[in-house]
């Protein structure tokens, strides 16, 4: 049984205070939730396996002229280009931000296509979950604190590592925590937590949002379903779309790491993504590259 906790949350300065405690394949299809926080299932979105080798080949075609201008547009904000004020820095800024933004899309694409094809390849290595979630943290403190919303984490003290690839899990909590953002209205709560169950890792991502209906939860996982919500925001409904490819990727390759991920949720009670890894052990793959088959 865990004993004690180790909470983490973000202050208003952005450093870290920590604090001791006690302690299918079903047609996808559209859900969409009304500006009341209900949701309704209507239409249906299927690609053919033709399509999705469409969809892999404008993803490839996107990869290199993104990364490209992103690197293009860091050199010009650093001032190698030559002189750049303050609000010229800030735009650039935000020109990187949308550009990572549209460059995880792209990775999301290509790690669906390649994993339907087979080709898929993970660097499993020990990964300190605490570290990551650090860094998941300070990159979402200045969005929790726009949005007065109570950002933090609790990790069992001790924490073992996870023998996963780091940048594939780093993705799985992005897309979690970024969905949680979605869902959740001002001044609300998203809780970080990891810990050790039944000799595997369990992180949770808990929100204080709209939460999901019971019957539309076994379609959140499902390729190309979408999630299309809204949350209130100065008075005001915000819808949030999505693409159908977030969930679906974290479920690819938390199973690729012999984990599993599901959701508790109640409307009106916010949502609880749960996702788990294996432990890290003394027998580590001898080649760290794994081909998924």
């Amino acid at each position: 049984m865990l004993k004690s906790w180790q909470t983490i949350s973000m202050n208003h300065n952005g450093t870290h205070q920590s604090v001791p405690q006690p302690q299918a394949t079903e047609p996808a299809r559209t859900l969409t939730a009304s500006g009341n926080g209900s949701f309704t299932g209507n239409g249906s979105v299927t690609l053919t396996l033709e399509e999705d080798g469409v969809l892999g080949m404008i993803a490839h075609e996107l990869k290199s002229p993104l990364t490209a201008a992103r690197g293009f547009v860091n050199v010009v904000r650093e001032g190698k280009a030559g002189p750049c004020n303050e609000q010229q820095k800030e735009f650039l800024e935000i020109s990187e931000k949308a550009m990572d933004h549209l460059n995880g899309l792209v990775d999301n694409i290509l790690y669906l296509v390649n994993g339907q094809a087979g080709v898929i390849e993970h660097n499993f290595q020990p990964l300190s979950l605490e570290e990551l979630i650090h860094e998941t943290l300070e990159l979402y403190h200045l969005q929790a604190q726009e949005r007065q919303i109570q950002l933090s984490a609790e990790i069992a003290e001790g924490l073992a590592k996870a023998k996963a690839d780091s940048e594939r899990i780093r993705r799985v909590l992005i897309n979690l925590v970024s969905n949680a953002f979605k869902f959740t209205p001002e001044k609300g709560r998203i809780v970080i937590r990891a810990f050790p169950w039944q000799h595997q890792l369990r992180i949770e991502i808990e929100d204080s949002g709209i939460g999901i209906p019971k019957a539309l939860i076994p379609r959140l996982f499902i390729k190309y379903s979408r999630l299309n919500g809204c949350r209130k925001e100065n008075g005001v409904s915000r819808k949030e779309p999505g693409c159908g490819l977030g969930l679906a990727l974290c479920k690819g390759i938390v199973e690729d790491h012999g984990g599993k991920i599901w959701v508790e949720s109640k409307p009106g009670q916010g949502s609880v993504f749960i996702f788990t890894l294996p432990l890290a052990t003394e027998v580590m793959y001898s080649n760290a590259q794994y081909r998924t088959k």
